[in-house]
């Protein structure tokens, strides 16, 4: 069984595996940064109906993206945007999210509009799964 599972990772190590979010139209991603503009924290004010009240948005060609780093500590930052291509080592998103190995920050990817707003985005299961075959390896 370890053989096996050295082989998968072995496979999986060698170089970047790219993906592109392409879309047969454009959506609206929210684009906006928590260091400079404080409506891009979460949660977002869904009750508001003021333009104003909300970060501004980009036509988007691909998928948007959430990219959180310090969660839930004063230093959080939370990023949203638009990406047309994006690299992740040792295995391809496809929608869905990734966390960070020490649990500190998430990258969330989306191809709906502006469906980068969620406040909590569940963690890709194949993430789980690698992580898993790697630790495991490691021991």
């Amino acid at each position: 069984m370890k053989f096996y599972t050295l082989i998968i990772f072995v496979i999986l190590s060698f170089g970047k595996i790219e993906a592109r979010c392409c879309l047969p139209k454009p959506i609206n991603c929210y684009h906006c940064d928590s260091e400079t503009d404080l409506r891009c924290k979460d949660p977002f004010n869904k009750t508001s109906t003021e333009p104003d009240d909300y970060p501004p948005t980009i036509s988007c060609n691909g998928c948007c993206i959430k990219w959180v780093t310090d969660s839930r500590s004063p230093k959080e930052v939370i990023r949203r945007s638009c990406i047309t291509q994006y690299q992740v080592n040792l295995f391809m998103v496809d929608r869905g999210c990734m966390q960070e190995r020490s649990k500190t920050g998430h990258l969330c990817f989306c191809e709906e509009e502006l469906c980068n707003k969620c406040n909590k985005c569940s963690i890709n299961s194949i993430l789980l799964f690698i992580t898993f075959i790697i630790f495991t390896i490691l021991k």
